[in-house]
């Protein structure tokens, strides 16, 4: 409400306060909110990079990468930091390197992988503001016969294993 009704530079250093802050889903709406402030001050990505380089817990590097990756999709940041988190032991950041990879169709059948091994061990990822290991792998790879087979078998009345994907 405060990025919509008052978009003043204030409200912007506000909104960088909460997006430290240690409660996820504060963090997680007020990246959402200076995402939607891209246009008005585009200044804000500098600012969010700056803070990718200081040591924040991975939940805040999480949500300023989910405002970064929002609002300023085309950052030329963006090949350094996938380099950086890719590969990372958070699941979060990972999801967000996914994701940002599938947008810009460079994805591998490693990363796919990566999601279908997640969504058997019934792993319940999800980013802050919609989204989904199943948004990734249907728009990662929407003709994917083996995906596809995975998703039928899951459905079937009492199909449980170890090799079957979660029904969600």
């Amino acid at each position: 409400a405060l990025a919509e009704n008052a978009p003043a530079p204030e409200v912007v250093d506000c909104l960088f306060r909460m997006l430290l802050d240690e409660e996820e889903m504060f963090a997680g709406q007020a990246a959402q909110a200076l995402a939607s402030l891209a246009e008005r001050f585009p200044h804000t990505r500098d600012r969010l990079v700056c803070l990718l380089q200081k040591p924040y817990p991975v939940s805040e590097q999480t949500a300023v990468l989910e405002a970064l990756f929002k609002g300023w999709p085309d950052c030329p940041e963006w090949p350094r930091i996938l380099t950086e988190i890719e590969d990372s032991p958070s699941a979060g950041l990972r999801l967000i390197a996914l994701r940002k990879k599938i947008l810009m169709g460079t994805q591998s059948l490693a990363d796919r992988n990566l999601l279908l091994g997640w969504a058997t061990r019934r792993v319940h990822l999800r980013w802050p503001h919609g989204g989904s290991l199943v948004w990734a792998l249907a728009h990662g790879w929407p003709e994917d016969s083996e995906i596809k087979a995975k998703a039928l078998e899951a459905i079937q009345p009492g199909s449980w294993g170890d090799e079957v994907i979660d029904q969600d």
